[in-house]
């Protein structure tokens, strides 16, 4: 592992977003957090912490593996350590093709590019929302451009909007 890891001392803490959403985050304390890329869990689905929705007020524990135990048990995928976040009981989540089916988006739509609260998601095979975090889903056009080449104002792109937290 690398130097950088073993002086980690990772801090789960709540940040609300732009739109007012509760998230959890990391700080890895040596840099930006994408330099330092852990194999995340929620559960038993393997997840990206980016990728997450899940109100803070639903775990139950988390657990951080930053050793060799980590990688003989995970592999070198766990090279950066292993977070494993264990919810409450009756918490459930949904992947995006459940999304997708309970929201009834016809197959042809199923195509288009996936938002969480206009806000482009690039890997959405690790999309991991609890289900009472989605309030609606819908087909637009809006989103906002983090890399201006992703831009294409005609595009339409399915929209999961998430529950917004109260700000205090």
């Amino acid at each position: 592992m690398r130097n950088c890891i073993l002086c980690i001392n990772f801090l789960i803490f709540l940040l609300n977003s732009a739109s007012g959403q509760k998230r959890i985050c990391l700080d890895a304390g040596c840099g930006p957090i994408n330099k330092i890329n852990p194999l995340v869990f929620v559960d038993s689905f393997k997840t990206d912490i980016s990728y997450l929705v899940l109100d803070p007020d639903k775990i139950e524990s988390i657990n951080i593996f930053k050793d060799s135990s980590a990688i003989s048990k995970y592999g070198d995928e766990a090279k950066d350590g292993v977070i494993l976040i264990q919810p409450k009981k009756n918490v459930q989540f949904l992947r995006i093709d459940k999304i997708l089916d309970n929201s009834k988006i016809n197959t042809g739509d199923r195509k288009l590019r996936i938002c969480i609260n206009n806000n482009l998601i690039r890997e959405t095979q690790l999309l991991l929302i609890e289900t009472s975090e989605i309030e609606n889903v819908q087909i637009t056009t809006d989103r906002h451009w983090t890399n201006s080449e992703d831009a294409n104002s005609c595009e339409r792109f399915i929209n999961i909007i998430t529950k917004t937290k109260d700000k205090t």
